[in-house]
């Protein structure tokens, strides 16, 4: 498994504009996510990196959006420290504000929001990256588009919901 970026990152570089490439190799790598090996291997090798650039080409696919949202969050579940990478500068710049510009423009598609949803709540109980997501003020309008946009599904407006008081109650220390 210390393959995983060679693996995927090859097929993620040799077939970068094919959308349906990108995303299988990107849900396959939120398959890995359940084993913390494979955790601190996507945490050496920059995993979060490569599917944040992945989401920047491919950022009017819907379909790789919400499967590098639902990956991110399933990496940054299981580690904070793997987390941080999106908080870093390095390779390729600050990730969230990508993330973020990415999210825009899928914001009334109910797959997308709701991995959304679910990655900004996953950030929003982790400290450092709270207080940086909480930075971004567009982060709170894409929450609140989102319960205004989708009010009758629970999954988007409890996430939606637990993000905003985390991310303000970071915000107003």
């Amino acid at each position: 498994s210390s393959g995983i970026n060679a693996e995927y990152g090859g097929v993620m570089r040799n077939h970068r504009d094919s959308e349906e490439v990108v995303e299988g190799a990107v849900q396959a790598l939120w398959s890995l996510t359940t084993e913390d090996e494979n955790i601190e291997i996507m945490k050496e090798q920059n995993v979060v990196g490569m599917i944040v650039q992945a989401m920047e080409r491919h950022i009017a696919s819907p379909r790789v959006v919400k499967s590098s949202c639902q990956t991110i969050e399933g990496i940054v579940d299981a580690g904070e420290d793997v987390g941080m990478q999106l908080i870093s500068a390095g390779e390729g710049g600050p990730k969230i504000p990508i993330i973020l510009k990415a999210l825009q423009q899928h914001d009334s598609n109910q797959e997308v929001v709701e991995a959304m949803c679910e990655l900004m709540c996953t950030m929003s109980e982790q400290d450092n990256l709270a207080e940086e997501l909480a930075s971004y003020p567009l982060v709170f309008t894409l929450l609140q588009s989102a319960i205004s946009e989708f009010p009758r599904i629970e999954e988007i407006t409890e996430r939606a919901s637990m993000a905003i008081e985390s991310l303000r109650a970071v915000r107003d220390v």
